[in-house]
This record gives C-alpha cells, sequence and structure tokens, in this order.
C-alpha cells in the first residue's frame, strides 16, 4: 500500500514507492524474519535507496531499547527514528552501520508482560 512521503524521506526510499507485500515469520521464541517487497518507477539495483531491489534490513532483539539506542547515538551510528512503542509493548529503532546496512533493534519495554 501507500507509505507516507515523511517515512520515505525518513529511510531513504523512493518517493515513487509502495509497500508490494511482505511475510512475516516468527519462531515461538520470537526470533523473527521480516520480507518486504517494494514497487515503484525509481526502484532499481543500485544502492542507496534501502526499497531497492534486494535491498534489506536486518532486525535484532535486544533487552533494553533505550539503552542501546543511547549506545548506538554514543558511537556515533545514525540513527533513523527515535524509538518507537507499539501498543503490545514492543519498542524499535532503525540506525545504519558504517558501510550502509540497515539495522533495526527490537524488545520489550520492562513493564510488558
Amino acid at each position: 500500500g501507500a507509505i507516507p512521503d515523511a517515512w520515505k524521506a525518513a529511510f531513504n526510499w523512493h518517493q515513487s514507492s509502495d509497500l508490494k507485500r511482505f511475510v512475516m515469520m516468527r519462531l515461538p521464541d520470537g526470533t523473527g524474519i521480516e520480507l518486504f517487497q517494494y514497487s515503484g518507477a525509481q526502484i532499481d539495483h543500485t544502492r542507496p535507496h534501502q526499497d531497492d531491489d534486494g535491498a534489506t534490513h536486518i532486525a535484532l532483539r535486544t533487552h533494553d531499547v533505550p539503552a542501546s539506542f543511547k549506545a548506538i547515538q554514543k558511537a556515533g551510528l545514525k540513527t533513523l527514528n527515535e524509538p518507537v512503542t507499539n501498543a503490545d509493548g514492543t519498542q524499535w529503532f532503525y540506525f545504519l552501520t558504517p558501510w550502509g546496512s540497515q539495522i533495526e533493534l527490537v524488545g520489550k519495554t520492562k513493564t510488558a508482560n
């Protein structure tokens, strides 16, 4: 579906892109893989846009999202958003590695069950 322009700008996506489909696979321990397919006139095989054909991000679990966010910033890495808290207590944020790969750190709030 339609992706908001602000999201496209924040995550370095092409303005012509839309989300075609996605698949989320979760193991019983919460480990997951998220696969996204985008469509759009500007998508090609050239980086650095994170929605280009074959581009991916990796999500890793952390036990303390706020502390991880501070550590990433202290290390001088570029964060793409402030930590977001979903209704179920899941927290997440994205950052870029020094070589430009997009990483998501995700965890539960301390008060979430």
